[in-house]
């Protein structure tokens, strides 16, 4: 459909709307704008062309990355919620998304590398999205693979903030 935004994620789970901050992030902003969106749960099966979720289609094209689509969608809609910010409340915005999304987005991976159970529940977690082999395999080898990754990953984190 023309002009109509497609919102690819990762599959909800029972517990939350979405485990991805940056997908939750895109999803709050597309409500708050009343831009009409459909929802489509990639099933673990679909990535953007940068291999990125959430991503979205726009008239045939792929764009990934929140905040690429966020700045996108605001030059090809009349909603910019942010088009009335003086200087010192932009400032203050800037400082905020900077504090949230390069330090604060970290403790979310952290305390789910920690206790990562409830993923593989049915009413809770991703399990409902998998059956047999493909259940057992992702409980069995997917999350200490997730938890590994994302150990390496708030460890080279660190890194950064020190340097």
């Amino acid at each position: 459909q023309k002009n109509h935004v497609y919102l690819v994620q990762i599959p909800r789970c029972g517990c939350i709307p979405s485990t991805s901050p940056f997908a939750l992030k895109l999803e709050t902003w597309l409500r708050f704008c009343k831009i009409i969106y459909i929802n489509i749960s990639n099933e673990f099966t679909k990535y953007s062309e940068k291999g990125q979720i959430p991503f979205i289609e726009l008239n045939g094209r792929h764009y990934a990355d929140s905040n690429q689509i966020i700045e996108l969608l605001k030059t090809k809609s009349v909603q910019d919620p942010d088009v009335e910010l003086n200087a010192f409340d932009r400032a203050q915005f800037v400082a905020f998304h900077s504090l949230l999304e390069d330090s604060i987005a970290w403790t979310i991976p952290f305390n789910r590398s920690r206790d990562n159970v409830w993923f593989t529940t049915k009413d809770k977690g991703f399990a409902g999205h998998f059956s047999g082999v493909k259940q057992l395999l992702f409980a069995k080898i997917g999350l200490p693979k997730i938890a590994k990754l994302v150990s390496i990953s708030i460890s080279a984190a660190r890194n950064l903030n020190l340097n």
